[in-house]
């Protein structure tokens, strides 16, 4: 049966993770300023918000089993935060635990403060990398002499760290840290797609490392505005990431938020016609998807068939995570920092580990020791539908020496993620660009989530924010037209 048949106007948000949350929130406050008169509807076939968010709370201890912060780079979800009165609840990583190591071949290596994801800001800095050889430091240090790329074009994390650092510090820093936040293999991703700041480094500075000696010349043209005080670059809700999306529902009454509902299928006719697996049909003027690329394909593929084939071209994989919580004396001292990433290496299945007790106040208390771990590495497809225990036994396996585990963990929880992380591959944006054009062609169609233009959290509400505004703008136009024709 039809749903929302009616003369009043409706923008359709399929998708309740934070993407589609932050959508309907800025688009629910553009719609007051304006004060154009059209309904919001949110639809999700899970029954509440977050999509991969999930805060779990059990007893004293909180699991984050998707993303646990967010990055305060360019301000968008503090700025968020502000706007829904959650000021007070962002905590930043705990000071004296700002410390990330490398763990290769069974050891733990600190990788210095002053090491900017590809490159280190000062000479200096490569006398405390002891994982890396001296010819691998001599390497890195003749950086400021290597010409810069001269054809334009997209190229991998990978190509572009070997061209201007050499072959070491991609196998030993690079893949392990930037893969682990990617989640791939940085000899395929794309570098404009996730961290085109680099490539821009080296056209106007001929050399990153130039460009980061620059970055820290105060500039005197610069007017000098007193800086908020900064909590740190990795920031999270006392209530856990989760607490973002849940408050937005709650902010937010006079949106229509439907969980729990499978949509199947949509098509155009008069408008936007979304079939749910319940039978009902909604309607609406305006659509848009923040689903997964490869769901929306399969919803679309009637309506918009070669939309739905570029959709399906944008490769995922597989992420696990494994929260665990054990008394402190059945582990070690855990090393002063907030975790660690690892090297690729054979029957390691680890990518990476949290020291969630210390990363964040308050995520477990004083009597259990809480860390999280990240299956993704090499030989860890075979545990993609293992039993849990199994995963976890693999995890303590690679886990047990480096931190000192006498014993099983108290409790665990297992998050399976399956084809969730989005591959930005090189030509990625080039995608983006055809996706987009193809869209257009669809009136009132519009696309946003992790798939398109940054998988992180704060890269999906600036997205959220941006989609907001176009659907604002196309929406005053939609209901100033129907006024006109009913006066």
């Amino acid at each position: 049966m039809l749903k929302n048949l009616k003369t009043k106007k409706n923008v359709t948000i399929l998708g309740g993770g934070i993407s589609g949350a932050a959508t309907a929130f800025y688009l629910s406050k553009l719609r007051e300023e304006s004060e154009s008169d059209f309904d919001i509807t949110v639809i999700d076939a899970k029954p509440e918000v977050g999509g991969v968010i999930q805060s779990l709370r059990r007893d004293d201890l909180l699991m984050e089993c998707g993303p646990d912060c967010f990055s305060a780079e360019n301000g968008t979800v503090e700025d968020l935060c502000e706007k829904l009165g959650l000021e007070n609840e962002v905590i930043g990583i705990q000071p004296e635990h700002k410390q990330i190591y490398l763990w290769s071949q069974g050891e733990l290596f600190p990788i210095p403060e002053g090491f900017h994801l590809v490159a280190p800001a000062h000479p200096k800095v490569l006398l405390q990398l002891p994982f890396i050889s001296w010819p691998g430091k001599i390497r890195m240090a003749c950086e400021i002499f290597i010409p810069k790329k001269r054809k334009n074009g997209d190229e991998s994390i990978g190509n572009f760290m070997k061209r201007r650092f050499g072959k070491e510090i991609v196998e030993k820093i690079g893949q392990p840290l930037l893969g682990s936040i990617f989640g791939g293999n940085i000899d395929w991703i794309s570098l404009q797609a996730t961290l085109p700041r680099f490539r821009n480094m080296e056209d106007a500075h001929g050399s990153v490392t130039r460009a980061l000696w620059a970055m820290k010349k105060p500039s005197k043209s610069a007017p000098q505005v007193k800086a908020k005080p900064s909590k740190g670059m990795f920031l999270t809700l006392k209530g856990g990431v989760q607490q973002l999306a849940t408050t937005i529902v709650e902010k937010t009454p006079e949106v229509e938020w439907l969980f729990s509902n499978q949509v199947t299928k949509v098509d155009h006719k008069d408008g936007w016609n979304i079939h749910l697996q319940s039978g009902e049909v909604h309607q609406a003027d305006v659509l848009c998807s923040a689903l997964p690329a490869a769901t929306t394909a399969a919803i679309v593929r009637e309506v918009a068939p070669e939309l739905a084939e570029d959709l399906e071209s944008i490769p995922t994989k597989s992420i696990l995570t494994v929260n665990m919580s054990f008394r402190p004396d059945e582990i070690g001292p855990l090393p002063q920092g907030s975790g660690f990433v690892c090297a690729e290496e054979d029957n390691v299945v680890v990518t990476g580990c949290s020291f969630s007790t210390q990363k964040f106040e308050g995520l477990s208390g004083n009597d259990r020791v809480l860390i999280r771990a990240f299956v993704g590495n090499k030989g860890s497809k075979q545990y993609e539908n293992a039993p849990d225990e199994q995963i976890v036994a693999a995890v303590l396996d690679n886990l047990k020496e480096v931190l000192k585990i006498k014993n099983a963990p108290s409790s665990f929880h297992v998050a399976r993620y399956q084809s969730t992380m989005p591959q930005y591959l090189i030509g990625h944006m080039e995608k983006i660009a055809r996706l987009e054009r193809r869209s257009a062609q669809l009136p009132g169609l519009f696309l946003a989530g992790n798939s398109y233009r940054g998988a992180g959290v704060s890269a999906c509400v600036q997205q959220g924010r941006a989609t907001a505004e176009r659907i604002s703008i196309l929406m005053k136009k939609i209901v100033s037209e129907s006024i006109e024709v009913f006066s």
